[in-house]
Order: structure tokens, then sequence, then C-alpha cells
């Protein structure tokens, strides 16, 4: 069925989950009629004056989404035979996808039986035995008659050199004509023996857990006219763990919906929709039934009472669940003064001693939209519209569902949900997690970050950013994956008074030019940042005739680079080659290793011959890059860490076993400052791979 539209308006550049999901056409038009100091009932009002048709719009596109949010059969076939066509193609990744998408679009329990029988199936080929196992026994739990779900149980099983018994148990009883009246012989066996299988780190990340001060080495201050800030009340060592907290609220990117839980935000296959939902579709799938039912009790409920919440942009979603965990202390204070900075809040009692406000970084947002709405304002009209609102005040309330609403109350309780918009804006945490890409046998690997969900925690937020942090948040089962829990960590000593911070996307590492690290602070969160990196760097202008020199060299480092990507690695090496001759020679003379551009080009030269099996000149380059990087950021950044795992991996290649454990030990002591000295991939592979290095010394 297609959707009306929205009058088209010009698009502004807004901070995409503001304006992202199916309403954003709607908010950009109401957001026309947004003026500075407008509350949400005013710019409501004006809408219903000026410009009624965008809410008639509106109710006709809500009344499609109605119909969209209830499963249908049609969704639920076309997504198994896609499923099965890519089963028959060996495409199982994109088979376990949609089969995945087909459990959001029945809720008949037959039919869910085949859908993770089959997607156990795709596990199984994919050599992913514990998944199948798993996705198995769901099926069974499904439909205790399907014979297949146990065929495919006991091979899983047997595949993990579980007890053999037990494995055949599984498959002779799949082999019977019908399973009615037929006790399985070792039920109770299996079970126990699956418990054992399923993911043991599932307790730890998905029961709430207060939050952890570690040895009560903060405070927060507030200051006038600046804002607040995290201080150190006492000297803190590097490595040491400040805080380690759940999540106060998080939300899944829409890219990770089918591939992550939506409550404790693990990656994993094995995802079911809530059972809570019955025919309605709930926007995340879980891993388990406990992350449902904490899902349901604390903002699912909510949720599926209206399709507004699965077609709404996520910011405001994230804030309705922020106002669900914490409603009375997120209610607006009717007593607070009203000054141009909005409302003041009060925060949860057992963090009132640290937790005073959930504001902005710099009071340079007095300058912005931030204020007294912009497009939260927008977006919440719509929720008040279409009795989001009312659903949330009823729920953080607990007023009985017939009851009516007093309006006053409901323009109030806007009024929240806009400031929690704000908020989350210069709040929010992205929850990461690190992707190794293009790993080859000599360890040389490039590291992406993926942006999995946004979350709030009740602390860490507090912590300001720089380009140049002194502590860093890793997740429960980061850096390659990641939970609701974080770990903040100190990465270098902090003498006490000096204030911690983050870096909230653009460190000086990565985006080395001042001007294009505000640049995208200032779009993201609206603060002009003046950490002292970038209060510090000077970019000194090159000559027009470097100038030159450098557009001459980034031409033949992005060919050598294109080659690289397409395979012809011998051809780069000629490209490379002559981008770091110009480099060294003619612009970075006597400074050169000053130059991130410099390590860069030394990296993918050693990329290359390492490619093609030529380790040895590999070396030389790859230990060029780690030099300048050091040169440049220093010998304790994450980055260099990774330089010193492709250095010991070239070192092994040629039998240079005692540089290659000298390598991995100085990654050793970066990644133990990071991510602690616990059973993180980084550090026990490590340590695994120096013990590698000295069976192979001897």
């Amino acid at each position: 069925m297609s959707q009306p539209q929205p009058p088209q308006q010009q698009k502004k550049k807004l901070p995409n989950d503001q304006i992202d999901g199916e309403m954003s056409q709607w908010i950009q038009a109401a957001g026309s009629h947004h003026t500075f100091g407008m509350t949400v009932e005013q710019l409501h009002s004006l809408i219903a004056e000026r410009n009624s048709s965008l809410f008639e719009s509106f109710d006709k596109f809500m009344e499609a989404a109605a119909e969209g949010s209830q499963t249908t059969e049609k969704r639920y076939d076309d997504w198994k035979s896609q499923g099965a066509q890519a089963f028959k193609q060996k495409q199982f990744e994109k088979a376990v996808l949609c089969y995945t998408r087909a459990t959001h679009d029945t809720t008949d329990r037959n039919k869910l039986a085949i859908l993770y029988t089959n997607r156990a199936t795709c596990l199984y080929n994919m050599e992913l035995y514990e998944h199948s196992v798993l996705d198995a026994n769901r099926a069974v739990a499904e439909n205790p008659q399907y014979q297949k779900a146990y065929y495919r149980r006991g091979h899983a099983l047997a595949k993990l050199n579980c007890d053999e018994e037990l494995c055949n148990a599984d498959i002779s009883h799949s082999e019977h004509s019908s399973l009615e009246d037929v006790e399985h012989p070792k039920g109770t066996e299996i079970a126990e023996l699956v418990n054992k299988v399923a993911d043991k780190d599932r307790e730890r990340r998905t029961e709430p857990k207060p939050t952890i001060m570690e040895g009560s080495f903060i405070d927060v201050v507030h200051i006038p006219g600046i804002g607040r800030r995290v201080i150190a009340k006492k000297d803190i060592d590097a490595g040491t763990p400040v805080i380690v907290e759940d999540a106060t609220a998080a939300l899944i990117k829409n890219e990770h919906v089918f591939t992550h839980c939506d409550w404790c935000l693990h990656h994993t296959p094995n995802l079911y929709p809530s059972a809570h939902h019955e025919n309605r579709r709930s926007r995340g799938l879980y891993c388990s039934d406990t992350c449902a039912n904490h899902a349901w009790e604390r903002y699912g409920e909510v949720e599926s009472k209206s399709p507004f919440f699965l077609v709404c942009p996520l910011d405001i979603l994230l804030a309705f669940r922020l106002i669900m965990q914490y409603p009375s202390q997120l209610m607006l204070d009717p007593s607070a003064e009203k000054t141009v900075g909005g409302w003041s809040w009060k925060m949860p009692s057992d963090n009132s001693a640290y937790l005073k406000s959930l504001e902005g970084h710099t009071r340079e947002t007095e300058k912005t939209l931030l204020h007294v709405g912009g497009h939260e304002a927008a977006a919440t009209v719509f929720a008040y519209h279409c009795g989001a609102i009312g659903l949330l005040y009823k729920k953080v309330t607990n007023t009985p569902a017939s009851d009516s609403l007093p309006l006053n109350a409901l323009w109030e309780m806007s009024e929240t949900v806009r400031r929690a918009m704000q908020q989350i804006l210069t709040n929010g945490i992205s929850v990461s997690k690190l992707l190794r890409l293009n790993t080859n046998e000599a360890g040389l690997h490039s590291i992406e970050q993926r942006k999995v969900a946004t979350a709030i925690f009740p602390f860490s937020s507090l912590v300001n950013h720089s380009c140049d942090p002194n502590c860093v948040l890793n997740f429960v089962g980061g850096p390659h994956s990641a939970f609701r829990r974080v770990n903040l960590r100190a990465t270098r000593s902090i003498i006490k008074g000096t204030e911690l911070t983050i870096c909230y996307g653009p460190h000086k590492n990565k985006i080395h030019s001042v001007k294009n690290r505000r640049e995208a602070l200032q779009n993201q969160y609206n603060f002009l940042c003046n950490c002292e990196a970038c209060l510090s760097e000077k970019e000194e202008p090159l000559t027009e005739e470097k100038e030159e020199l450098m557009v001459k060299a980034s031409t033949y480092y992005q060919k050598g680079r294109r080659m690289l990507r397409e395979g012809r690695h011998r051809d780069a090496i000629p490209a490379l080659e002559a981008s770091l001759d110009i480099l060294l020679k003619e612009i970075f003379i006597g400074k050169h290793r000053t130059s991130f551009v410099v390590s860069k080009t030394h990296d993918s030269i050693a990329e290359c011959y390492a490619s093609i099996s030529e380790y040895g000149r590999a070396l030389i380059h790859c230990k060029s890059a780690v030099e300048s990087m050091i040169e440049v950021q220093g010998d304790t950044e994450i980055e260099v860490a990774h330089e010193y795992l492709k250095l010991s991996g070239l070192a092994a290649q040629c039998a240079d076993f005692a540089s290659a454990e000298e390598s991995l030990d100085k990654a050793t002591k970066i990644f133990v400052n990071f991510y602690g000295d616990g059973d993180q991939p980084e550090v026990v592979e490590c340590r695994d791979a120096i013990k590698m290095m000295r069976e192979k010394a001897k």
C-alpha cells in the first residue's frame, strides 16, 4: 500500500538520528514552522492553524503504518522463499538473515519451528555448531513434534564432540514417522547439555547491575557558564578501571535490527521475536526470553501499542525509553527556573551525588536550536498528535488505560520528551565494535569501527569530549562485540584535579585536521571543540608549490590504493612508492616522521609486499610506518598496538621470532592498558602468539 506524502520541503542539514525513519519528511515540514523559543504546544497550535493538512496527511500515514505493523503471511512467505533460494546457492549468511526476517512476520509456532530448523541448517553449514544447536533447540521448544529439529540438533551436538549416546538419541528420535505420544528417551539429559552449550556470557550481559564506582576516583563539578566536568579526585594510574555500569537506555541502529539483540545488543544469528507482541511486529528481536522479558517490562509493552514507535526517528524513540526507565526522576520540575538553557532535571536518587544533570558539553549550545526545540519539537508534536505521549504518560504515572488525561500534563510530558532528545544529542554514547578486515597470512589487516547502537549511561554520559582523550569506553564483549555494559578506563596517568575525557568520534589520530574535527563535532553534537588538542595544534599552511606536490603525491597514493583493492598488488607498488618519494624528498624534508601521510603510505606499501609474499621488504616499510606513527602520536595509542601486530606477523614470516615476540609484547601492554588484563580477545591472542614465537625460536 503506498503511503501518503507530506508537502515537500527543502532538506536541512540535521543530525540523522533526529530525522531518520519514515517520518523524516513530516518532521522537516513541521520544523519549517518552528521559531526560536517555541514550545511543543505552541508549535502544535501553529501547525493546526496554518497547515492542518500536514496533520491530515500524517493521520493517513499512521493508518498505513498500523496496517504494516501487523504480521503478514505474504512477508513471511517472501522472506522464507528468499532464504530457501539463498540456501540453494550456498549463500548461507544471506539465508540466515532472510529466515530471521521471516520470524518477524509470524507467530505460528509450527512455522517458527520450520524457520529455526532451516536457520540451524545454514549455521551448521557455516560450521557455527553452537549456534546451530541453539536454533534447533528453539525449534524443538516451538514444536516438539517436528522431527527435523531433533535431527539437526543431534548432528550439531555431535560436531561439538558431545556425548555420543545423547547425540544418537536425538537423531534416532527424529526417525519416528510421528512423534505424537513418543517420549524422548534422553530429553532431560539433552536439555542439560544444551544449557551448557548456550552462550556463557548471557547472564553478565543481560542481567542489569548497579553502577560500580571503582575506588571513588571521580567527582562531578558544575562550573557556572561552562557546564559540568568529571574530575579526578585522586591520581589515577594508566589502565585503571574507573566506572563499570549498564546503559540507562539503549537503541539499536536500524541497520543492525536483524543482527543484534534489541536488549543486550549482542551480535548473534540466534535472534527470536518476543512472544509478548502476539500478532504485532516489534522493532527488534531478542537473543533469549530473558532479554525479551527485560525489554517488555521496561519499554516493549508501551511500544507495542502504537505503530509510531516503528516509524519514528531513533532519538525520540530513545528519549521515550530513557523516560520510561527513570520516570519520576526525568519528569520536568515545575518549580525549576525556566532560563534560556531550558528546564532543570531531577535525576535518580542512587546517582544524584554525581549525576546532577545531563547537560550539553559546552555552553556553546546556547547559540544553537538545542535550547527550546527545533526538530526535537517537531518530532514531539507528532508523538503528541498520534497519542504516543499519552501512552508514555500512562506508563510513567501508572494511570489506567481507560482514564482520560489532563491536557496540561500531556504538554509537560511533551516537553520532557523534547528535552530528553536534546540531552541524547549531546550525551548519547555510540556503542561501537571493531571489525577486522582483509586479514592475510602475514597478519596484516585493516580495522573498521562499526556503530551498533546509541545509549545513555548514568555516569559515563557525563564525561566530556577531547580529541586527545585520557580515558576510553570499552563495552563488555568488546572491542569486536558490544553489549549494554560499559567500562570507563584511564588510558594514561591522570593527575588529581584533571578532567576525565573520552573521544566522541573525531580523534586527533584519525582526523588530523583541526578544522575537519571541529566541523564533524559541530555538525553532530552542536558544539565548538576547544579541547587542548584543538587549541594547541597549529596547522602550518603549505606553500603553493608544496600544495601542488601534495596533490601529486595524493594522486599517486589514491591510484595505488585503488589497485591494491583490486588485487593488483605489484602494479600498486610503483604508484605508492612514487607518492612516498614526493613526500620524503620534496614536502616533509627533515621532518617526515611527523606526518601521518608518510606513515599511511609506508603501511600501504608493506601491505602490497606482504600480499605477494615479499615479507622482507614488507617488514622494512612496516617498521618505518610504526616509527613514523610513534613520532606523531606516541607509543601508547591503540593504533600503534595494531601496527605492532602487523610488525610481529611480518617478523615471524621472516623467521625473526625474537623481534616478533618483542612487537607482540609491546602490543600486549597497550591492549591491557585499554581493555584490561582479562579475557579480551586481543590480549589473549597476543599472549598465545608470544608462546608460539618462543616455541618456534627454540
